[in-house]
């Protein structure tokens, strides 16, 4: 101390303890060098057992004790806490570089399915879905089976594939988590892990798998009683989607917030960001523009702070639909010009093709026809995009086409697309596009009275939605989105009963 080279600090680590530090980094650089390596590697081993014994709350200090101290059991299960602890505070890179030290250092059995969890969740935060799906499988291949957190790993598989758009796989996950036998206080984690499975199936139109799902759900939910408040809010996101299928958006969003506010009460921040998101969306399809535009940007602003890439990148997708629908294009086009970017980095199919689809809709309506249709056919002629997205994608290249005076193209796409939604009765986003496309190219080929019917058929299924509505809300819902109310002008046009 005398000589400065080292300092007594005046608030030690530990009460009752005398705590010296260098006083510069250079100076304890070279001691450190100066000690002989078998003598380092005891100095770590030794230092990590008095840290550990006094109750040093920094798992990853702890975790390198024991790593240059060679003591790998120990180093591997502190690197894991590390990782741990990194994922609670959204710190993704780090929980996912403590996960794989914990494994280089012999994580076995269920460590090293627990840090191969962490890895999961991690890496599916970050939007890097294909390395979310291997850790997942790797999860699940080491925890035991049926416990919790094999539950957990079993939906981190779910979730990441079913963004990937390996519905396959998604079955697979979900029969394995039906068929295996665990005792009754897991029902929650099986119900959480089953829930985005069923929601999948509904996105990718699917939906007898989706409705077998959801009843064996119902089902578990029946026998289980009180449930975990992220259980429960995770069931409110399925009966948001579901309703939303339906044509009862009040429904939907309701159950959004009530499931956001569930998260919430639990602190899951991340989860309540990914619904914040959700809850703007169905606001936008109520016709709250100001609201959902609100939401979305909250909504974004929270994923960007944590480092949500994936739900950053659906708010963004999501504002620029409602921007957009404001007449904003400029910033409508640059949000979904990102939301592509996001989305085909981290490997999600459906919502890179949904992206291009609302982005086909802004350019056309700048006036590039062209470019509108380049990014449709692009959606439209992937084997990735599930059958809803293919059928808004194909009708978003009939209008592109028919903008441009080919009407003969645009009502084979127009045609296909309506086929395509008879299909699958009904879906989250562009059910009136695709009506409108329709009637439009008929009209544009010379078929009045077929318009006229397809008119019909797309006012049927607006008004269906809108008579669940009242007042204020049902004015706003059938006004203030472009698409709504260019369908309630045809209708008045073609004389279709109601749409007065």
């Amino acid at each position: 101390c005398a000589g400065e080279m080292i300092a007594r600090r005046k608030d030690a680590s530990f009460p009752g303890e005398d705590e010296y530090v260098f006083r510069h980094a250079l100076v304890r650089e070279a001691a450190y060098a100066m000690v002989p390596d078998a003598d380092r590697r005891v100095g770590h081993r030794l230092a990590g057992a008095w840290l550990e014994h006094m109750g040093a709350v920094d798992p990853a200090i702890l975790a390198l004790h024991f790593e240059r101290g060679e003591e790998l059991p120990q180093a591997s299960k502190f690197h894991c806490r590390a990782a741990e602890k990194a994922l609670a505070g959204n710190d993704f890179a780090g929980a996912i570089a403590h996960a794989e030290r914990s494994i280089d250092c012999g994580a076995r059995d269920e460590e090293r399915g627990a840090a191969s969890l962490i890895r999961a969740e991690a890496h599916r935060w970050r939007g890097e879905l294909a390395s979310a799906a291997g850790a997942a499988a790797e999860a699940a291949e080491h925890l035991p089976r049926g416990g919790s957190p094999w539950f957990h790993a079993v939906r981190e598989a779910i979730a990441a594939n079913g963004q990937r758009g390996s519905f396959d796989l998604v079955s697979v996950w979900a029969a394995e988590a039906l068929a295996t036998e665990a005792a009754p206080e897991t029902a929650g984690p099986r119900i959480a892990c089953l829930v985005p499975a069923a929601v999948h199936f509904t996105y990718a139109g699917h939906p007898h798998q989706a409705t077998a799902l959801v009843a064996e759900i119902d089902g578990l939910v029946a026998a289980a009683g009180e449930l975990d408040p992220t259980v429960t809010a995770r069931i409110h996101q399925l009966r948001a989607v579901h309703a939303d299928q339906d044509g009862d958006l009040e429904a939907a969003l309701a159950h959004h917030e009530a499931s956001l506010a569930s998260f919430e009460r639990c602190g899951d921040l991340r989860n309540a960001c990914l619904t914040l998101s959700n809850v703007g969306f169905v606001r936008a399809g109520l016709g709250s523009l100001p609201e959902a535009e609100e939401a979305l940007s909250r909504a974004r602003a929270g994923a960007e702070r944590m480092g949500l890439t994936t739900v950053a990148a659906l708010a963004l997708h999501n504002l620029g639909g409602v921007r957009a629908s404001l007449g904003r294009l400029d910033e409508a086009r640059a949000d979904e010009e990102r939301a592509v970017a996001a989305f085909r980095a981290g490997g999600d199919p459906r919502l890179e093709g949904a992206s291009r689809v609302y982005l086909a809709r802004i350019l056309l309506a700048a006036g590039d026809a062209a470019g509108a249709e380049a990014e449709a056919r692009r959606v439209a002629e992937s084997s990735a995009s599930p059958a809803p997205l293919r059928a808004g994608a194909l009708a978003a290249v009939a209008e592109a086409t028919r903008a441009q005076g080919r009407a003969a193209e645009a009502l084979v796409s127009a045609k296909e697309a309506a086929s395509l939604l008879a299909s699958i009765k009904s879906l989250e986003d562009f059910e009136v596009l695709i009506g409108l496309a329709h009637a439009e190219a008929l009209d544009a080929c010379g078929e009045p009275e077929a318009a006229r019917v397809a008119v019909t058929e797309a006012w049927s299924r607006l008004s269906a939605r809108a008579a669940r509505l009242v007042g204020p809300t049902r004015a706003r819902f059938l006004a203030a989105v472009p698409d709504k109310a260019r369908c309630r002008e045809l209708a008045r046009r073609w004389g279709v009963a109601g749409a007065e």
